[in-house]
């Protein structure tokens, strides 16, 4: 069920129009001063995110969440957005002033892209709508395609075409006659853990906090599903659904098998969360798809080329919800980045002098590992010498060779003269991209993990592909206030005793099954992702290496990526750099379709747009 509403409007002859779902819209309905509309039933009934007025037995409408939003700005003006917190993206058209407004949520969930032209800015949730303008030009941003093929995403304004940007997150943007302005209206920042003393307040108020983002996650749902892998965050966010949730209220589970793929398989650890509560479990064949299946599907609805190399799996998941009635789906993803692993705490206790502590926690470590010489050996080298010393050396040594910033197997394949071209080195430093020295410190790492923006173009992605199925997807994960407590944990909440993200392990002992709450590590889906594209995708990868790769000559080496194909097929490519041959296959793959595909055709109905002239 998308949470697109119809527009909504203001006796004061304001409109707006967006896709919302507010967190505690009772309490901003009080804020603002409004009077809660009673449902047929004489209850006081919560806002809809959907937009979808319901008729009160007055004979009024109770208040959507975008209406919520339009009298906060009534109230408030550009200030409103302090007031506002959950998933959105919106407009405001405001005829008073003769200005548009219009914002994102903090973490980016709701995608919002915007157009500013001579004559006219355009903001819509659907690039391809802006695309369909008159006056937007269709013209490449070559810096994007830059960023994209060298995995550089933390520009969160970049799209790949000139004239249309990102809204970035936590931003307002505000057109009038005389500019337009961008302002970021906060920040998600350490918060909410100064009155915990204790590890029993930490874990409290953590399990408190996802249970609240979980319930926060459920608003305006119809039936709920959720995507269970066996891991630690899908297992959490699936417990805690069964445990907000009635008993006789159905939650369906949809879990991906790989039955060819057996070293990829986490079906044991699914059944031990199926067999710790009622579930409607779907089990999902993640192995007869290949990412060429859908990828082209996928770049038409997207625009633009995606970062999500999965994004066929997380597609044989919706297509399952769409078929088994499923609105809502709830995704752990995000949940190790929001949490923290907490391991760069061992270097931290090296770096300050705690050595006694550092070795303790790197043989309870060990121990879990299996201690041996060679296990002592790896930890002590990833943890200790390895960020302290080998790291540092070796980048002194690249700078005074005079060594290019970026990975040397990917600069391979990207024409040199389109990186000169886009300034990337430059802009790869300012953007904090290149690594100039590792973190030491377990809060620095847990900011620069929780900041990256492959994180948002994912959960972006999600979102966009879910609505495609009718599939509200949504991360509870992405809570403000959950993400705001987990980085201000002190690092031995996170890591301890050689626990990796010690709190939720220790917060949900009792909700979690111990075979979940006590597993190290997850699966990796290099294997099946392999499989998918070598195997099930071979004629078609070979198709694309051999014959449409020059149309992308003017970002690609051809010749280097036939060899990195070769190397691939061969079984001698390291899994880096097959993510490396990935990119520049998809890259490609969008270019052919571009020059075979008339102009995308604007779909107003599935996406908010409004534009001004300026």
């Amino acid at each position: 069920m998308p949470e697109a509403s119809g527009i909504q409007y203001h006796e004061s002859g304001m409109s707006a129009v967006g896709n919302a779902r507010l967190d505690e819209p009772g309490r901003l309905t009080r804020r603002i001063g409004l009077r809660p509309k009673l449902n047929s039933n004489g209850s006081r009934g919560a806002s809809s995110p959907n937009g979808r007025a319901t008729k009160g037995a007055t004979g009024g409408k109770a208040q959507s969440d975008i209406g919520l939003i339009l009298n906060a700005y009534v109230k408030w003006g550009l200030s409103f957005t302090e007031h506002l917190q959950g998933a959105f993206a919106f407009v405001i058209w405001d005829p008073r002033k003769c200005r548009l407004v219009a914002a994102r949520d903090p973490f980016g969930q709701e995608p919002l892209f915007s157009y500013e032209g001579t004559e006219v800015v355009a903001v819509a949730s659907g690039l391809n709508v802006l695309r369909g303008l008159p006056p937007v030009s269709d013209e490449i941003d070559e810096r994007r395609v830059a960023d994209f093929l060298m995995f550089m995403h933390q520009d969160k304004e970049a799209t790949f075409y000139k004239d249309i940007r990102r809204v970035p997150p936590s931003h307002l943007l505000v057109a009038s006659r005389s500019d337009t302005e961008l302002r970021q209206y906060r920040t998600l920042s350490p918060s909410g853990g100064g009155g915990c003393q204790s590890d029993s307040e930490y874990e409290e108020t953590y399990r408190e906090r996802l249970f609240r983002a979980v319930r926060r996650s459920t608003r305006g749902s119809g039936r709920i599903g959720t995507w269970l892998s066996g891991g630690l965050d899908s297992s959490s966010i699936t417990c805690a659904a069964r445990g907000l949730l009635p008993e006789k209220e159905p939650i369906s589970t949809f879990s991906l098998t790989f039955d060819t793929v057996p070293q990829s398989d986490e079906q044991e650890f699914i059944e031990a969360v199926l067999r710790a509560g009622e579930y409607d479990a779907h089990f999902v064949p993640g192995d007869k798809e290949g990412p060429l299946d859908v990828a082209d599907e996928a770049m038409r609805v997207l625009g633009e080329p995606f970062t999500t190399p999965n994004l066929f799996m997380t597609v044989s998941l919706l297509q399952a919800a769409e078929q088994s009635g499923v609105d809502t789906a709830l995704d752990g993803f995000l949940g190790d980045s929001v949490t923290g692993h907490g391991t760069t705490r061992l270097t931290e206790l090296a770096v300050t002098g705690q050595w006694l502590t550092a070795a303790r926690e790197l043989q309870a470590v060990a121990q879990m590992l299996g201690p041996s010489l060679k296990t002592y050996q790896n930890l002590f080298r990833t943890y200790i010498s390895g960020p302290l010393v080998a790291e540092p050396l070796r980048r002194a040594w690249k700078e005074l060779r005079g060594k290019p910033v970026g990975d040397e197997d990917t600069r391979n394949v990207v024409q040199p003269g389109l990186l000169r071209s886009t300034n990337w080195e430059q802009r790869a430093r300012a953007h904090g991209a290149v690594r100039t020295q590792s973190p030491v410190r377990e809060e620095e790492a847990h900011r620069k993990e929780f900041q990256s923006g492959n994180l948002r173009l994912a959960v972006e992605t999600a979102i966009r592909m879910g609505r495609e199925f009718g599939v509200s997807v949504r991360f509870p994960f992405a809570d403000e206030d959950l993400i705001s407590f987990c980085l201000a944990l002190p690092p031995q909440q996170k890591c301890r005793g050689g626990w990796t993200r010690r709190i939720a392990r220790e917060a949900l002992s009792g909700v979690l099954p111990e075979k979940i709450a006590g597993r190290h590590g997850k699966t990796s889906l290099g294997p099946v992702f392999n499989r998918a594209l070598f195997d099930l995708n071979g004629e078609k990868l070979r198709a694309i290496v051999h014959d449409q790769l020059e149309r992308a000559s003017a970002f690609l080496r051809p010749d280097v990526v036939r060899r990195l194909y070769q190397r691939s097929v061969d079984g001698e490519a390291s899994q880096d750099e097959i993510a490396i041959l990935w990119n520049a296959v998809l890259l490609a793959r969008w270019m052919n379709l571009r020059a075979t595909a008339d102009k995308a055709s604007p779909t107003p109905s599935a996406s908010l747009t409004h534009t001004q002239p300026t």
